[in-house]
């Protein structure tokens, strides 16, 4: 090959190679190869970091939920438990006794070994009596709250009708309450 040959291929080679050059530039900003690849090298190792924080992030929130689940169900099994308990003398030692054992199901009903809290409950109450409150019977020690009033204990709103006007009245009208005698 002659001189001139040799410098007609070098001159094409040139051209071709700025072309190559402008049309890399134009589509990717960089003027190289070597240059293209080190931007493509960084954005895959910037994606794999961003990937990474959105992994932590999706733990993050996962844990977040996973806590707010179980704070849900604990309310949940505290509350049907505690309204279950309502003939208990003391409803957080029923709820401390069951607790442990219930479960939520995915329609939010609440479970003890798979049977309703209320049938649960009743069946503790029934195996302990002690646990129980009284039933509101004669002599029972529980409050009545609908039998008949005592007659010996004046309310203040029954004071405020005797309009007692001194202390001899007031202890005549005493008497005859504690006598059972009627106003």
């Amino acid at each position: 090959m002659t001189e001139e040959e040799i410098a007609k291929v070098t001159a094409e080679k040139a051209a071709i190679q700025a072309e190559f050059s402008a049309q890399l530039k134009d589509l990717t900003g960089h003027e190289t190869v070597a240059e293209a690849k080190a931007a493509k090298a960084k954005a895959e190792a910037d994606h794999l970091a961003e990937q990474g924080r959105y992994k932590e992030l999706a733990a993050a929130a996962e844990k977040r939920a996973a806590e707010t689940q179980a704070r849900y169900e604990l309310t949940a099994i505290r509350s049907a438990i505690a309204g279950a308990s309502g003939a208990a003398i003391d409803p957080e030692d029923i709820l401390s006794r069951l607790a442990s054992r219930a479960k939520v199901a995915e329609d939010g009903a609440v479970q003890i070994d798979g049977k309703p809290v209320a049938e649960v409950v009743a069946a503790v109450l029934k195996a302990s009596p002690h646990l129980a409150k009284p039933a509101a019977g004669k002599g029972s020690g529980a409050g009545g709250g609908g039998g008949e009033p005592d007659n010996k204990t004046l309310t203040m709103a029954q004071m405020g009708e005797l309009r007692i006007k001194d202390h001899s009245a007031y202890v005549v009208e005493l008497k005859r309450r504690a006598s059972g005698g009627s106003k």
